[in-house]
Formats: structure tokens, sequence, C-alpha cells
């Protein structure tokens, strides 16, 4: 169900959530110098935000918080990229975790569909790391935009196991836990793939990266799996524990 809150409460939680998106977001990254963008966590606190408040306070911190931080760590050109993206990726995770109706049980198909969107998740791992990531190639680690650069040379195997291991928590997640919560992986998924999908677009025709956009597709499905790992504890919890999150529904 949507949250409705008087709007001066909203005001002061849109607010925030921004601010701790944007936070989030310039605490740590990972700079990837063949498309100028970088990984991060970000993406947990605009989980959290829809999770919490639904598709428009999502949407407003995802994509301002995240457009913000952009500007601040020099990736301005992304930023207009940025605030149309993950302001979609929080519209559709607040909207489908939300609104949409969750299955009531984790019947034969929700079981079926959730394996298989694990499966597609873990190939495209795969392929996209065997395909751009099995030769040597430079990473950026840094705090706060300060970056210290190293060359990484990941063995074919690596992608294979992360694949996996990717496809395995989707699948297991999703189909052994609650209902609810299971729900939150499918909204996370939809939500992530916006993501992905509109960063891919807009780095290989708006900004004219060509193939090298792809090799930023991992470093996004991972960015929507950590998040999502991160989101839906920290989520469920503060639901139990912060008493205004349920101060009226609709």
């Amino acid at each position: 169900m949507l949250q409705s809150y008087p709007p001066s409460l909203s005001l002061a939680i849109t607010a925030i959530m921004t601010a701790l998106v944007c936070i989030i977001t310039l605490v740590f990254q990972i700079s990837i110098p063949q498309t100028q963008g970088f990984f991060n966590l970000g993406d947990s606190a605009v989980y959290i935000s829809a999770i919490l408040f639904g598709p428009i306070i999502g949407a407003f911190s995802g994509g301002v918080g995240s457009a913000l931080a952009d500007l601040i760590l020099g990736y301005g050109v992304f930023a207009p990229i940025t605030l149309v993206t993950k302001g979609a990726e929080g519209f559709v995770v607040g909207l489908i975790s939300n609104s949409l109706i969750p299955p009531k049980k984790i019947n034969t198909r929700w079981k079926v569909f959730i394996s298989l969107t694990g499966l597609i998740v873990g190939i495209i791992i795969i392929l996209i790391g065997l395909l751009f990531y099995s030769t040597p190639w430079q990473i950026g680690v840094g705090i706060l935009g300060s970056y210290q650069f190293f060359e990484l040379s990941p063995i074919p195997i690596v992608w294979v196991v992360l694949g996996c291991i990717s496809a395995a928590l989707i699948i297991v997640v999703g189909i052994r836990t609650r209902p609810e919560v299971s729900w939150l992986v499918f909204s996370i998924l939809i939500g992530g793939s916006c993501m992905v999908l509109g960063y891919f677009v807009a780095e290989y025709w708006l900004l004219g990266f060509g193939p090298a956009a792809f090799v930023e597709v991992p470093f996004n499905i991972g960015q929507m799996t950590i998040g999502g790992i991160i989101a839906i504890p920290v989520s469920q919890s503060l639901k139990n524990t912060l008493p205004f999150l349920m101060v009226s529904q609709e």
C-alpha cells in the first residue's frame, strides 16, 4: 500500500532520504575509466527510500541525490542521465513494492519466474565478464572522490564463479523466503534493471562509448545486487522499529 504523510513530514523525509542517497554514493566508489563512470553503494539508499516511502519519494531522492553526487565527484556529464535513470529506478521499486499485489504464497510459477530471472542475470555477468574483462584492465578505488588506480588481470573462471553465485543468490532468496520478501527481491530486480539498461543505452548512444558501454554492465548489476542485499533487511527492520512509517495508508 502507498504511504500517505502530512506535507511537512513528506518534505522532511524527502530531504533526509535525498541527502542519504547522496552521502552513501559519495562514501565509496570504484572508478571505471573505460566509460568514465563509477561503481557505488548509493543504490542501497535508493531502494530503502523507495521501499519505505513509495515511488514519489523514491524517485526524487534516487534521482536528485544521485545526480548531486555526480556533480560533487566531477561526473557532471552523467548527472542528467543519473537524474532520469536513478529516478526511474526509485519510482519502479517504490511502485512495485508498495502498490502492486505480492504473491500470497511461493507457488510453482513464481519459483520458475525467479529461477529464470536469476539464470539470466548470471549468464549476463558471465558473458560480459568473459568478453570484456578477461584481459588486463584498470580501475580506481576511492573514498570521497580520491582515487588510487591499479590494474587487474582477472582469469575467466572468476566471472563464471561470480555469475553462478549471483544466480544462486537471487534464486535462493526469491524462493526460500517469505512472499513479501521475495516480492521486494522482484521489485529490486525490475527497478535495478531499469538502471542497468538506462546507463547502457545512454553510454552506448548518447555519450558515444559504443562497445565500451558493455564494460559497466556487470558493475551496475553488482550495484543492484549489493544494494538489494543491504536494502531488504534494513528496510524490513526500519518498518518494525520506526512507528511513524505507518502513520497512515491509502
